[in-house]
């Protein structure tokens, strides 16, 4: 099971879920534009081309779990 999600969010955002670890969460912040939501315990990100995979090579090795609408949006990766 995937410790980490990437999901569709509202007005062009990526929410991205991850467990409290401070390795994960360094690596969170060195993306641009990168927002926390405290009522609802995610990240944002902003989505454009391509953010999916910038995640998934950000977090590699992790195993990660994405919206499947999410992945028809960037073209079935």
């Amino acid at each position: 099971m995937a410790r980490i999600t990437i999901e569709t969010g509202r007005h062009g955002m990526v929410i991205v879920r991850i467990p409290y670890d401070p390795e994960l969460l360094a690596k969170i912040k060195t993306i641009q534009g990168r927002c926390w939501n405290l009522t609802e315990k995610y990240w944002t990100v902003p989505h454009k081309q391509g953010i999916v995979q910038v995640l998934l090579n950000l977090f590699a090795p992790e195993p990660v779990g994405i919206d499947s609408k999410l992945q028809y949006m960037e073209g079935g990766k």
